[in-house]
């Protein structure tokens, strides 16, 4: 994987993470209520909102639909690299 994807990746997980936890917050959720809802760790739960950790699809579903928030909405507003980073 190239140092730009590389980058990238870690921008996305980034921003996921801190949509997850803008979501969770808005509903008035601790992360221990989270995480037991959709069977994670707290540990896990602030590695996803802090972006230190990939979040894997199915955990991210799990918590759009214990937040009611749309998965779209973790991405929302996430541009992604340009053609010319994705060449090089």
């Amino acid at each position: 994987m190239s140092q730009t994807h590389a980058c990238a990746e870690r921008a996305l997980e980034t921003h996921i993470g801190q949509a997850l936890r803008l979501q969770r917050r808005l509903r008035g959720l601790g992360q221990a209520e989270v995480a037991a809802a959709v069977s994670i760790s707290v540990a896990d739960l602030e590695r996803y909102e802090s972006g230190s950790a990939g979040l894997p699809a199915a955990d991210l579903w799990r918590l759009s639909v214990v937040l009611e928030t749309p998965v779209s909405e973790f991405v929302a507003g996430f541009d992604r690299p340009s053609t010319q980073a994705r060449e090089a």
